[in-house]
């Protein structure tokens, strides 16, 4: 067991997860403008991305995640999500790198229409 939890610790030092909601709020972070109805992307806990379109805000928070060495990207659909949007998500994702693979699951989460986790 203590092997396996090493080996697992290990593995999620390579991971990074993000998230998409929408913003309440008018408001500035880090010298981000975010506006009320907006699409946002977080990014291991920090807003990183404010976009008006909720399928943009997605792209554009995945493509802020990715590294060289970036191999599978999980999207996780919630409740307010779409599969369709979703696989519009994945092609838009692949066509930045044919190495990249990106696999759709159904989460139905509250709040967060897409949970995303990059490694």
């Amino acid at each position: 067991m203590d092997e396996n939890v090493a080996e697992m610790s290990e593995a999620m030092t390579n991971v990074v997860s993000g998230s998409v909601t929408q913003a309440i709020r008018d408001t500035t972070i880090d010298g981000l403008d975010i506006h009320t109805d907006d699409w946002m992307g977080i990014i291991d806990g920090k807003i990183k991305i404010s976009e008006t379109d909720r399928q943009q805000a997605t792209i554009d928070m995945i493509q802020a995640m990715l590294t060289d060495d970036s191999e599978i990207i999980t999207l996780i659909v919630g409740e307010d999500g779409t599969h369709a949007e979703a696989e519009a998500i994945a092609e838009a994702v692949e066509a930045l790198d044919d190495e990249l693979e990106v696999e759709i699951h159904e989460g139905d989460q509250p709040v967060y229409p897409y949970l995303v986790s990059v490694e």
